[in-house]
């Protein structure tokens, strides 16, 4: 013979906080002497029902942090009984009925166990016939029988009705029961493993897809750009399982690094000689920067240039004589940060150069204007300029300080 307790757990309601404790205690008192303490769970949101099932260490109580009805509250002691006996059967047991033969209904509690059990497909609403047409209680109106369950006829639910009018309440008094809110079930797991594809969705653009190997479907991306994306993976279905959306996951990006780095296309440079800088931006990982960058001597800035591949260049002719530290800085975009490169010292000096910055100067000698090409000095200031005479010896010109030609 069967043991009925072997995987019949309880479930009881136990109400709100303005609800007695007597009824609950009664309860336990009564599904007690059917089902083990180990196997009950008592459902509340309630402070005092701590107290009230002191009495039974065994029971199982999930608190609730507010009251979100019967059906939450079932919900809740369905998942937890699966977690721990896939498979059970669970009977539901409101507290607010009071039974004075209490074990006529256990029995057929135990007796409507037995057959969903036998039958998982199936919830069996218990039901009791009622001595009067009370039209403040919920009534079933039964339908065709489809089984037995040894202690009385199972049938379909043709009705259900809530506190109806007293006119129906006096109609439905002799053919249907009243509701005694008492159920059994069977909790059991969804068997089978889904197949298929998942489609991976960031908002309403489709990133990819990923195959389905035991239960899980991975996509990997270096695609998305900073910023937060609401990523969600969309199940299609298969032959066995319905197709379902997962809750969005909020997927943060941070902007990449960059690198920046220039280069002179001489150095050293002569007064006023044409001199461009190149900037590469390079990105930390992959990907290519946009944007602009700006070239600065020191904390001057030069001139800013346009991001074309990975460079970008200016070119300019007003640097003074000296050194130049001279840097590049990239100002970013919305996918990688700002960089700055190292300094490259520029150096522009007139040492060595000849009628290279400047045209040939006009002399005005004896015999005609000559122009005389002058070779500039490292340092110093050029005053005057010696012009070869026609014929032997030397004659100075004095000519003035010649602009730009002082080195300091």
């Amino acid at each position: 013979m069967r043991d009925s307790r072997r995987d019949l757990w309880a479930v009881v309601l136990a109400g709100g906080a303005g609800d007695s404790p007597a009824p609950l205690r009664h309860t336990l008192d009564r599904v007690t002497r059917l089902i083990p303490p180990s196997q009950t769970v008592v459902v509340t949101h309630a402070a005092h029902v701590a107290g009230e099932v002191a009495g039974h260490p065994a029971i199982t109580v999930l608190a609730q942090p507010c009251d979100r009805g019967t059906a939450a509250g079932v919900l809740l002691a369905a998942h937890w009984i699966r977690a721990r006996a896939p498979g059970a059967v669970a009977a539901v047991f409101p507290t607010n009925h009071l039974v004075v033969a209490e074990s006529v209904p256990m029995s057929h509690v135990a007796a409507a166990g037995e057959y969903v059990r036998d039958h998982p497909e199936w919830l069996l609403l218990l039901g009791v016939h009622s001595t009067e047409p009370g039209f403040d209680r919920a009534w079933i109106e039964p339908g065709e029988p489809v089984g037995w369950t040894g202690r009385g006829a199972v049938h379909r639910i043709r009705a259900l009705h809530e506190k109806p009018p007293a006119d129906l309440a006096r109609r439905l008094h002799g053919r249907a029961l009243c509701n005694t809110f008492a159920f059994t079930a069977t909790v059991t797991a969804t068997s089978g493993t889904p197949t298929g594809m998942v489609t991976f969705k960031d908002g309403s653009t489709t990133l990819g897809t990923g195959t389905l190997s035991a239960g899980k479907a991975t996509f990997t991306t270096a695609t998305l750009k900073a910023g937060t994306h609401s990523i969600t993976a969309v199940y299609g279905g298969d032959t066995n399982f319905a197709g379902s959306t997962s809750p969005a996951l909020s997927q943060a990006v941070n902007k990449a690094a960059s690198t920046t780095s220039v280069a002179s296309s001489m150095n050293p440079s002569g007064l006023a000689q044409s001199v461009t800088f190149t900037a590469t931006v390079k990105p930390a990982t992959s990907g290519t920067p946009t944007g602009t960058v700006t070239f600065k001597d020191g904390t001057t800035t030069l001139g800013t240039g346009t991001i074309t591949g990975t460079t970008a260049t200016f070119a300019t002719t007003t640097l003074a004589l000296g050194t130049h530290p001279v840097t590049a800085v990239y100002g970013g975009d919305t996918n990688y940060n700002t960089a700055t490169s190292a300094v490259d010292n520029q150096v522009v000096s007139n040492a060595g150069s000849s009628n290279t910055n400047f045209p040939p100067i006009p002399v005005r000698t004896s015999s005609a204007v000559q122009n005389i090409l002058v070779t500039l000095p490292a340092t110093g200031t050029i005053t005057s300029i010696t012009v070869p005479p026609s014929e032997g010896g030397s004659v100075e010109y004095s000519i003035g300080t010649i602009t730009g030609c002082t080195i300091g």
